[in-house]
């Protein structure tokens, strides 16, 4: 993501998400595994969005851009401590 920080914002985890859903629209059976140096970690799962969804949820694929309702931005989680 470019240096940005997901630990430290809580926007940060919701951008995460929108590229998530740009690697499974390319390739849904690609697993997106994270390693996540911070306590959190349960905020890189389904949890609600930090920033207001703008997807259309009557659209089975979220476009480009688009925030999902969710969080969700990886499907393996690898905690450091």
């Amino acid at each position: 993501m470019g240096g940005y920080s997901c630990c430290y914002s809580d926007n940060g985890t919701s951008f995460q998400s929108q590229a998530y859903n740009y690697i499974k629209e390319l390739d849904p059976y690609h697993a997106v595994v994270g390693a996540v140096q911070c306590a959190p970690s349960w905020s890189f799962s389904d949890s609600l969005s930090q920033i207001r969804p703008t997807a259309n949820l009557s659209n089975p694929v979220i476009g480009l851009g688009e925030q999902p309702a969710t969080q969700l931005s990886l499907d393996i989680i690898m905690q450091e401590n």
